[in-house]
């Protein structure tokens, strides 16, 4: 992204969360390249629910955002 990586989104938007008090907060879904755990794990640490490594499949999505495949 030209403005900020997806991790420093996901801080401002959680930060945002908590200031707004949000009831239900968005669902944030990592998608990118890097096969490393380290990059997995760094999404988790900064507020994102889920992370999915390019190339996925529909049903990998699926279950990120919805919690099933089908």
């Amino acid at each position: 992204m030209p403005i900020m990586n997806g991790y420093e989104a996901t801080k401002r938007i959680r930060q945002m969360e908590k200031e707004l008090k949000v009831n239900r907060p968005l669902r944030i879904i990592g998608v990118s390249a890097n096969s490393r755990d380290t990059y997995m794990n760094k999404a988790m640490q900064v507020g994102m629910d889920g992370y999915i490594r390019k190339p996925f499949q529909k049903t990998e999505v699926m279950e990120a955002v919805f919690g099933r495949t089908g």
